[in-house]
């Protein structure tokens, strides 16, 4: 940029960005913007943070674009990472043109911090985890007060080498950036993984009443209302929804309200199995918040085809499917390529097609969570009659080491442990029968009233199991 106050706000706005103050840095990168409308390199980055964010999906390809219409201002290196930027956060995705313009820039700069960190970022989503976390490692060590480097660098360190290395970047993240809230949302994942979900909740409880960034706030409310899921609070967890939800639409996301109001229908088909009440809720969410009201790029199609298969409205479901493949032809995103496959997945499932089912399922495994696909799977061979194949999927999802799935575990961890539980016991394997059904206890023992009975249920297996032990 030619103008000198362009830059100031664009090096602030970076600087907040790295502190974890989000709100503060979008503003000064929207400033810079302003001043110079050509100003590529505030576009990449207010695209980058837009992308961390989520949500918005518009306005993020709008920043991505514009950045790369003006990379002729550019050096070299600035065009890789712009370059970069729009093979991945563009209107046409293209993950190999990315990496090339990553590893062209790490050529010419061995130590560029923005190549190295997003280009891991890359490899983490292809499953490449060790290429990924010695990037992370490296990029940490050469800024290592960054909270989205040392974060990352964290989490991986956890997914592959366990806690104690976790534990050991967390430390070093705290000498150098005490206040940052990553560093609370890496002490929580780590939490999570040792299955402290009280120290879970009290970090993101501190976190929600304490951190002035509104979108970082709203990712521990988010957080803090997966813990009450997974305990069998629904009650808990809506209104820390609704809270959340409320913290999107102040910046722009305009799926919010739709995506809460679809959350009231799963609680009801997945636990409460009422149908005709998830039917109905469907129906007020989409009256309320109609998907042609929503850009097109950022309509929750998945969300919505779920729940149509879950509640038996399969014409609804497959003109969903249809919808997601059309845009998945648009923009070739493996997000809406693995929504389409799920969404696939359940529709075989609500119509007893079970190894298409699987297949599908298989197929929309992808990405760098390694958990999320497996408790559909297991659940499609167990309604196939595959008790083998389901067992040992389920006990996969159970031991499987991927941080960043709280989400997954909130709805289908307790679930697991008790068809687990079940399907041990059906065969015998008392001793494993009862190990899941205690853990399931003890996730749901302080569940809702309306949710009780299964833990009464529960509770007279476990009883009857140990009754045939002391027999």
């Amino acid at each position: 940029t030619a103008s000198l106050e362009a830059l100031r706000r664009y090096v602030q706005g970076s600087r907040a960005l790295a502190a974890g103050e989000s709100d503060k840095g979008v503003r000064l990168l929207e400033e810079a913007i302003a001043i110079d409308t050509g100003f590529a390199m505030a576009y990449r980055r207010l695209a980058a943070e837009l992308n961390n964010r989520g949500g918005a999906r518009e306005r993020l390809v709008r920043a991505a674009q514009k950045a790369y219409d003006h990379r002729a201002r550019l050096s070299d290196a600035e065009r890789y990472l712009t370059e970069a930027a729009y093979w991945t956060w563009g209107p046409k995705e293209d993950v190999p043109k990315s990496i090339a313009a990553y590893e062209a820039l790490l050529e010419i700069q061995p130590d560029n911090s923005t190549a190295m960190n997003n280009v891991a970022n890359m490899y983490r989503r292809l499953r490449q985890f060790a290429r990924a976390e010695s990037l992370y490692a490296r990029v940490s060590a050469t800024v290592p007060g960054n909270g989205i480097y040392a974060s990352n660098h964290a989490l991986e360190s956890l997914r592959l080498w366990g806690l104690d290395s976790a534990d050991k970047a967390i430390a070093v993240f705290a000498q150098h950036a005490p206040t940052n809230p990553m560093l609370a949302f890496s002490r929580a994942e780590v939490a999570w993984r040792r299955k402290d979900w009280k120290r879970y909740a009290a970090i993101a409880d501190s976190a929600r009443r304490s951190v002035g960034d509104a979108s970082v706030r709203e990712g521990f409310i988010l957080n803090r209302s997966m813990v009450a899921k997974l305990q069998g609070q629904l009650g808990d967890a809506r209104r820390l929804r609704v809270e959340g939800a409320g913290l999107s639409a102040t910046r722009g996301v305009s799926f919010a309200a739709l995506t809460r109001d679809l959350e009231d229908a799963f609680d009801a088909v997945w636990y409460r199995d009422d149908r005709v009440s998830a039917a109905r809720l469907i129906d007020q969410a989409l009256g309320a918040h109609p998907l042609d009201r929503i850009p097109e790029t950022e309509r929750p199609y998945y969300s919505v085809g779920a729940m149509y298969a879950r509640t038996g409205q399969m014409d609804r479901a497959k003109a969903i499917l249809a919808a997601l493949e059309r845009r998945l032809a648009a923009s070739s995103r493996r997000v809406d390529s693995a929504e389409m496959h799920v969404l696939a997945g359940d529709i075989a499932l609500a119509e007893r097609r079970y190894p298409d089912a699987v297949r599908e399922y298989r197929a929309g495994d992808i990405g760098e969570c390694t958990a999320c696909a497996l408790p559909n799977i297991a659940r499609a061979y167990d309604l196939g009659g595959q008790v083998d194949s389901a067992v040992s999927v389920f006990e996969r999802f159970l031991a499987d080491p991927s941080p960043n799935r709280s989400f997954t575990d909130a709805d289908f961890r307790a679930g697991a442990h008790k068809r687990l539980g079940e399907l041990y016991e059906a065969k015998g394997e008392r001793e494993k029968a009862l190990s899941q059904y205690l853990q399931f206890v003890e996730l749901w023992k302080n569940a809702d009233a309306e949710l009780q009975p299964r833990v009464t249920e529960v509770r007279q297996r476990i009883a009857r199991l140990r009754d045939t032990e002391g027999k």
